[in-house]
């Protein structure tokens, strides 16, 4: 009982000092109940079969990804924990020397330990419930899903995974503070206050130099990644760009110690102004002593800003493409090798054709045996840019497709896009994916001619329309050449047959049934049997479109925010827990400070200055570093477009300040009473 109420008297003696701690764990266990918990969200939703296919696919990948973020949350647990047992040496050495057993020390650490993970687990789990509420109406509108069955819930099954895993990181955490204890040495735990001073200066004609080479080599990455991304080509490419950047980052953080403290000393006037001397030699020594930790936090930060960024531009990207890329109920189309056409097969197939209107069918054609590729139509131009030859090769093996402008008109009719007209002697190009347009564009503007049949044909545009046939989640189409009706297609094959439709509701199906029919497996059955003389039919329906891409955009939606958050919260907890560490052990120099005259509004305004910046560097690193990762991803991502990318970064944003914020501020007040001058 003695033990237990010492306990008690400790934690709210040291309550300001576990303000970090307690709100990363908080914070932590909310985070992972709410992801643990969307199978019970999504139960009462009223969705298709087809969603609730991809809501299991999320909650089996949730599963997964909870094991990596729970190792994360461990880590940071032990890695506060330690900094709480560092705190309190002294005070463990006073207990040894008044006579106290380690036994005794390790159970008070053991019942103060429990008690912490209790509340903050309870706690949590309470904010975690709570927020799961609010999730539930962002998943439900995700997936389309009608919410009037839905009430409260709490997810037992995600509760008793939170409490395992937790139960199982503060096991640890235990485990390893009663190691402590029993290894620590009383001379130890009683001078452990006292910290010797160590010169930490650097060279800054080296400082320089090492952050010239960091910037070119990260420049070089820089350039790589963005300029010249179609020369990387490989898994050994992109590993070296990403290794330069890594080294870069450590160096950057290595140098800048040496050169803030030598720049501002060259500054004569700011630097012996106030207490800048003092405030630039201490934020020299942190930025010294914490070259890793820093380096790791400012990748972690980018990590967090380039995922989060994707994730929220790719989901708006999607939703709006969706509305333009999917303009009828079904697409069909089938590679015509046995010659037969999507009409042709479903009268073998015995189709009812009753259930489709609007419809339209037109045939593709292009050149037999691979004799006009994509490098034809470009021209000269090709080799006039900076491409590699591996890819100069690769679009002299991608055959072109030809389709009459006609039967184009009759599609963009259905589709309501635009309509196109052509003089005898001229051709144009519809596409859409921005790589590839912005390369057929250059043979385009120099008017390059195309000769199909003995007949030569000039562009009547100087660059590519947009337009489609295959209905997608996404820009996909690289191309399709529209050609006069009286073009020579002698010699030419056909190449694709095109079915498009809507539905028609009938006596017996209404077109929710008809859409369901279509999707399932006996229609497909139908028109694809086993011993079929045709090459498999494709099927692009509207409702398929819809339900896979919103399984993508909730896949990497969910993975994005809850890995982004986790490391976000893992960063700012460690700087916190650092910039907190050099305010306790710092202490006799504000101490030194305040004896000498100086007041404590400049005091304060060192320390807060000390803070920012040291918050703000790794971030900083980081954000330049997002430009260009923001431009890679989406580059690897470009079918989807970036319509939406203003606003994911502003939301991005938004998320950074509030947790980086919270944690600043939280940091900021527990190092200001530290410091404080308690005589």
């Amino acid at each position: 009982m003695m033990l237990f109420k010492l306990s008690i008297k400790n934690l709210r003696k040291s309550m300001r000092d576990y303000a970090v701690y307690f709100a990363t764990v908080i914070i932590g266990v909310a985070i992972f109940y709410i992801f643990n918990s969307i199978e019970k969200q999504t139960v009462m939703l009223n969705v298709s079969k087809s969603s609730y296919d991809i809501i299991d696919l999320i909650n089996r990948t949730m599963s997964s990804i909870s094991v990596f973020v729970a190792m994360i949350l461990g880590f940071l647990i032990v890695y506060a924990s330690n900094f709480l047992m560092k705190r309190r040496k002294k005070e463990f050495g006073i207990y040894m020397l008044l006579g106290m057993e380690k036994g005794k020390i390790a159970r008070i650490l053991i019942i103060e330990t429990l008690i912490i993970g209790i509340i903050s687990l309870g706690v949590g789990i309470t904010v975690g419930i709570a927020g799961s509420q609010v999730m539930s109406i962002f998943v439900a509108n995700m997936f389309e899903a009608d919410m009037s069955s839905f009430t409260f819930f709490v997810s037992n099954s995600a509760i008793a995974k939170t409490v395992i895993y937790f139960v199982i990181m503060y096991g640890v955490v235990i485990l390893l503070n009663t190691f402590v204890v029993g290894k620590a040495k009383l001379i130890d735990l009683i001078h452990s206050g006292k910290k010797s001073e160590k010169n930490t200066a650097k060279n800054p004609i080296l400082c320089t130099v090492v952050f010239i080479v960091a910037v070119c080599v990260l420049g070089s990455a820089y350039y790589m990644v963005t300029v010249r991304a179609d020369q990387i080509l490989s898994t050994t490419d992109i590993l070296r760009e990403i290794v330069k950047g890594i080294i870069s980052t450590f160096l950057i953080f290595w140098s800048m110690s040496g050169l803030l403290l030598f720049f501002a000393q060259k500054a004569k006037r700011f630097y012996h102004r106030k207490l800048n001397c003092f405030t630039i030699r201490e934020l020299g020594s942190r930025i010294n002593t914490t070259v890793f930790s820093g380096g790791i936090i400012c990748l972690m930060l980018f990590v967090t800003i380039s995922v989060l960024s994707s994730a929220l531009s790719i989901r708006k990207a999607i939703n709006d493409n969706l509305k333009e890329m999917t303009p009828a109920d079904v697409e069909f189309s089938i590679e015509m090798n046995s010659g037969n056409t999507i009409l042709d097969i479903f009268e073998k197939t015995g189709v009812d054709m009753s259930i489709f209107q609007d419809s339209v069918d037109i045939i593709s054609f292009s050149a037999a045996d691979n004799g006009f590729t994509m490098s034809d139509t470009i021209g000269d131009a090709l080799y006039d840019m900076e491409f590699s030859k591996d890819y100069v090769e690769y679009l002299k093996t991608v055959s072109e497709e030809f389709i009459k402008i006609s039967d184009y008109n009759r599609v963009a009719r259905i589709y309501g896009q635009k309509e196109y007209s052509l003089n005898e002697d001229e051709y144009m190009i519809v596409a859409n994916y921005d790589t590839i347009v912005s390369v057929r564009n250059e043979g385009l503007k120099r008017g390059n001619i195309i000769e199909i049949g003995d007949k030569k044909y000039h562009p009547k545009y100087r660059e590519c329309q947009d337009g489609f046939i295959d209905m997608a989640s996404n820009n996909t189409n690289f191309g399709l050449i529209l050609i006069p009706d009286n073009a020579n297609l002698e010699g030419y094959k056909k190449e694709m047959s095109y079915y498009i439709a809507n539905y028609k509701e009938t006596s017996e199906m209404d077109t929710d049934n008809i859409a369901e029919y279509i999707d399932g497996d006996e229609f497909h059955n139908k028109i694809n049997p086993a011993d079929k003389a045709w090459a498999s039919i494709k099927i692009n329906s509207k409702t398929q479109i819809y339900n896979n891409s919103i399984g993508l955009t909730a896949m990497i939606i969910f993975i994005g925010i809850y890995v982004g958050i986790v490391f976000m919260i893992s960063s700012s907890a460690i700087l916190a827990l650092k910039e907190l560490s050099e305010a306790s052990d710092n202490k006799e120099k504000y101490n030194i400070l305040r004896r000498i005259g100086v007041d404590e509004r400049q005091i304060h305004h060192s320390l807060f200055t000390q803070s920012a910046v040291f918050f703000g560097l790794p971030l900083a690193l980081a954000c330049i570093h997002s430009i260009f990762g923001i431009k890679v991803c989406n580059y690897m991502f470009e079918t989807f477009g970036s319509s939406g990318l203003i606003y994911s970064i502003f939301a991005t944003a938004g998320i950074i300040i509030a947790v980086y914020g919270v944690y600043f501020l939280i940091t900021y007040s527990c190092s200001k009473r530290m410091i404080q001058d308690k005589k």
